[in-house]
């Protein structure tokens, strides 16, 4: 669970139960849900203006999902990881994802033969695919001026990147 970026007073909640709460702190209540997504580890983030949410899913293989806040009934977008010859999108269980201040971007990482991979935002094209990792990603972290990247893997590695979108991003 975290709080959400642009206020003190919410916070999403998330786990394998399949749902991702919205929750108003001064009520106790939860404000607005996203189900069906099974949550492992860090795979949920909150862009920092809070309008948008990422879910990576879990061992069902429901993918990445971007939502609006401001309407939890469908993914604005859903990325598929790997797309097979017979046109199949296949799915690993997502450990960490993580929304790069203000470039539209998403980092997700897994367990897969490709450990991690940049995402546009708005579209889910593929801008990036990171194989230095040995074998699954387990977290992420950005700068917060969005210009560097840290993969953690699961033989204890950090693996640095420049994150250099712009351009592509906008």
């Amino acid at each position: 669970m975290r709080y959400l970026p642009d206020s003190v007073n919410k916070l999403y909640s998330a786990g394998w139960d399949r749902t991702v709460n919205l929750w108003d702190v001064r009520s106790n209540k939860v404000f607005g849900a996203i189900t069906g997504t099974q949550v492992c580890g860090h795979s949920v983030d909150v862009s920092q203006d809070g309008n948008t949410i990422a879910v990576g899913g879990g061992s069902a293989g429901e993918g990445l999902k971007i939502y609006d806040v401001r309407n939890l009934a469908k993914p604005s977008v859903q990325i598929g990881w790997t797309r097979l010859s017979n046109d199949h999108v296949t799915n690993p269980l997502f450990n960490s994802v993580k929304i790069v201040p203000k470039n539209n971007l998403l980092i997700a990482g897994g367990c897969d033969s490709t450990p991690a991979k940049c995402f546009s935002l708005l579209t889910g094209e593929v801008y990036e695919r990171f194989i230095d990792l040995e074998r699954s990603c387990m977290s992420i972290s950005v700068a917060k001026d969005a210009s560097q990247l840290v993969l953690g893997d699961t033989a204890g590695n950090c693996h640095f990147h420049n994150l250099n979108y712009s351009e592509r991003s906008r």
